[in-house]
């Protein structure tokens, strides 16, 4: 459909790098000196998507656990054209209440007028066409001026009052409120949406209910009533309750369970693998580095997407292991591709050789320096300021919890949020190293956990190691040893691999696995002496532990002809290319019939 299509701004280069100072200096100032409502969580430093999904979780799970069966619903609202429908006038005039210099004011009201732009689609070009209203979506100062244009919205829910919040992602608006009935919650989300709707008419904006999701979050086993079937309406259109709906990227069930999201996140990661696979293979593709590199900034950050509130219990502690469960086979199975090892091969050894740690430590790790880093945030202080009001709400009217704090002098105190309990583990965690280097600089708490995640692997590597006898689980710990496959070609990498694990087509592995037919005795013993003569080395082991006689073993290898998976990828290495040129241009062939 057309309106589904949101063309993009080309601007000068010259221009856009003068507004994207234009922007920062803005940010800067309404940051210093407070200009934007707090709950704003987009387009602005020191606030993200998990900070919006932390204000969220927190506010639910507070409410649940002071009054059981309590209901927490949520209106999530779709500004329509956001940044095309911005009032020009309207949004200079907020700007000069809030009291930005006149220079800034006049510089701002030459970028938004005069504008004209026009469509470029498959060669074609339409007429210029002349801009009054609006920001263009891909100039770095739209974003800043969008969020002082919606300023005025958010504010409105700014505290927490009458049981509504509300907190926003740039033209994302989602109102919250929370009781004991989900009747009673959506009368109070079409009165704060009666106050949404007159901040759109000053402003010139509209909103698209057709585009509205409701969702109440409960834990209710039963519903004899109805009562969470409630809906609400807004001049005769009805917006029904939903099990599930999507929140800046993460799904969110009603029950805070995450099955929903995590088999999304089970499929993105299945297209990923599948990608990855038509890219590499164990004779061809990029170097395992590189392979690896697919999968650490590419792969895992896209099924780790918001893990860090996803990824943790109510309290703060780490998930279920049936919930993180798909999350490492599909780690297995992408590693078992940036290797490309056989199906026999521990996981552990491919994390070990990749130096990729376990995915549920990575979560875990992930959550405590993002908790850490947001401990001391003005944001991070608003939100347990609204958690504070959720649960005193619930407890009670302020004149009975005085009462009650008058006969009793220790009341109940509210549970720790999930984003609380995680920076009290991340601060302890860090704690525990600086006791554990008494001689050494006290190093900072982000440091301090990459630490405990390093010590915590290695105790984990250290107890799978048993009676192992590969290279792998010989090689000491402070080795790198992702970085011996530096340097070579996919295929003498994965032979590198093959002899490091032990896990290979050589006789005595067959042989080990039960291959009907295979003779464990190795006919090719002198190969093996012959190579160690030439590295000087009598230790095997020692010798695929050290760059330069790993890659000799590597190449003798693929070289030796005993694996034959490793043939053609050695010829086409050996190739001479030398006397190889490009080809000629098709139109200077000449094609020489023969009369039939």
């Amino acid at each position: 459909m057309p309106s589904s299509y949101r063309p993009i701004a080309l601007e000068n280069s010259i221009a856009k790098l003068m507004e994207k100072l234009v922007a920062e200096r803005i940010a800067d100032a309404a940051e210093a000196h407070n200009l934007l409502s707090w709950n704003q969580m987009g387009a602005r430093k020191q606030r993200s998507t998990p900070t919006a999904l932390e204000l969220l979780t927190s506010c639910v799970n507070t409410a649940w656990k002071a009054k059981p069966g309590c209901v927490v619903s949520m209106l999530s609202l779709d500004l329509g054209g956001a940044f095309d429908n911005v009032s020009h006038e309207r949004l200079l005039h907020i700007m000069r209440v809030v009291g930005f210099p006149p220079w800034i004011i006049h510089a701002i009201n030459c970028f938004l007028n005069g504008r004209r732009t026009r469509i470029a689609f498959s060669g074609f070009e339409s007429d210029w066409i002349n801009t009054s209203s609006g920001t263009p979506q891909g100039s770095p100062l739209s974003p800043i001026l969008f969020l002082f244009f919606i300023s005025e919205l958010l504010a409105t829910f700014e505290r927490p009052e009458g049981e509504t919040m509300a907190f926003g992602f740039v033209d994302d608006t989602n109102l919250v409120t929370w009781g004991t009935s989900a009747q009673a919650n959506c009368r109070r989300l079409e009165s704060a949406h009666s106050r949404c709707i007159a901040w759109a008419k000053r402003h010139g904006a509209r909103f698209a209910p057709d585009k509205y999701q409701l969702i109440h979050f409960t834990r209710r086993q039963r519903d004899p009533n109805g009562d969470l079937a409630s809906a609400v309406c807004f001049n005769g259109q009805e917006i029904s309750t939903e099990t599930a709906i999507r929140v800046l990227g993460v799904q969110v069930d009603s029950k805070l369970r995450w099955k929903g999201h995590m088999q999304q996140v089970v499929q993105k990661g299945n297209m990923a693998f599948e990608a990855l696979s038509r890219l590499t293979a164990s004779t061809w593709g990029p170097s395992m580095k590189r392979s690896r590199l697919l999968y650490t900034a590419v792969v895992r950050p896209a099924m780790l997407y918001g893990s860090q509130l996803w990824g943790t219990r109510d309290d703060g502690t780490p998930p279920a292991a049936s919930l993180i469960r798909p999350l490492k086979c599909l780690q297995n199975r992408c590693l078992r591709k940036v290797t490309v090892a056989y199906k026999r091969p521990p996981t552990a050894a491919l994390e070990r050789e990749s130096n990729v740690p376990p995915v549920d430590l990575h979560m875990e790790h992930k959550a405590m320096k993002r908790a850490v880093k947001t401990a001391g945030h003005p944001v991070t202080m608003r939100i347990k300021q609204v958690v504070d009001a959720v649960w005193t709400s619930l407890q009670g009217s302020p004149d009975r919890a005085l009462a009650r704090r008058r006969r009793n002098a220790n009341p109940t105190p509210r549970p720790t949020t999930a984003g609380e309990g995680v920076r009290k583990r991340a601060l302890a965690r860090a704690e525990e190293q600086a006791q554990q280097q008494p001689g050494e600089q006290p190093a900072g708490p982000l440091k301090a956990l990459d630490r405990w995640m390093n010590l915590e692997w290695e105790r984990r590597w250290t107890r799978k190691i048993g009676q192992q006898k590969a290279t792998t689980w010989k090689t000491a710990w402070t080795l790198p040893a992702h970085q011996l496959y530096e340097g070579l070609h996919k295929h003498e990498a994965t032979a590198l691999f093959l002899l490091r694990t032990e896990v290979l087509g050589l006789n005595a592995w067959l042989a080990s696995v039960g291959v009907p037919g295979v003779d464990k005795r190795c006919p090719h013993t002198n190969s093996r002496a012959l190579y160690l003569q030439r590295t000087g080395l009598a230790d095997l082991h020692r010798a695929l532990s050290m760059s330069v006689s790993a890659h000799q073993a590597a190449w003798w290898l693929a070289a030796s002809g005993l694996l034959g998976q490793f043939s053609l990828a050695q010829d086409i290495t050996q190739e001479n290319t030398s006397g190889y040129g490009s080809l000629t241009h098709l139109d200077d062939w000449t094609m020489v019939h023969e009369p039939g």
